[in-house]
């Protein structure tokens, strides 16, 4: 029914506000750049992957309801100062249960690094945008090269499964 955030002050200044952009983007951009964007998509959709951050899905009623829910964004003053700052999302639902979750080190950081299959399912996300799309083999051939990379010999194979003829 409604969800609420809180982060540190370099976080509100560049991913939360102003309010009614972040939560209404006027272009792609603004989406990328958006925590409340961000939020709506994992809430609505069950991920942030490219797909929802394309200009379709700035128009799109599913993300949009859901990131009119949120609202207020406030800055918690123990986020201050940290390196990289904590988040944190509160969930009121319609029967008045409220779910609370807290991220201090973002996923994909040196704290807290990508796994591999977290990796691949990154890659594969974007290689569905690229202008020229990557075969579905030679996707699955770039991975398992680049999952035995120290052992390659002939790192030109790479090239080849990314350049692909008109």
């Amino acid at each position: 029914d409604k969800i609420k955030l809180w982060c540190g002050p370099g976080t509100l200044n560049l991913l939360c506000a102003p309010i009614e952009i972040k939560t209404r983007p006027r272009n792609f951009v603004d989406s990328q750049f958006s925590a409340p964007w961000g939020v709506a998509a994992v809430i609505a959709r069950g991920r942030a992957g490219l797909d929802e951050f394309t200009p379709a899905a700035i128009q799109s009623r599913d993300l949009l309801e859901m990131a009119g829910k949120i609202g207020p964004v406030e800055v918690d003053p123990s986020f201050e100062g940290a390196e990289l700052e904590p988040g944190r999302v509160s969930i009121t639902m319609k029967d008045g249960s409220v779910y609370t979750e807290q991220v201090d080190l973002p996923l994909g950081t040196p704290t807290n690094p990508l796994t591999f299959a977290d990796c691949e399912i990154k890659f594969r996300d974007c290689i569905k945008h690229s202008v020229k799309p990557i075969p579905d083999a030679n996707a699955a051939q770039l991975v398992k090269l680049i999952q035995e990379l120290d052992m390659v010999k002939d790192v030109t194979a790479l090239v080849g499964l990314v350049v692909v003829d008109s």
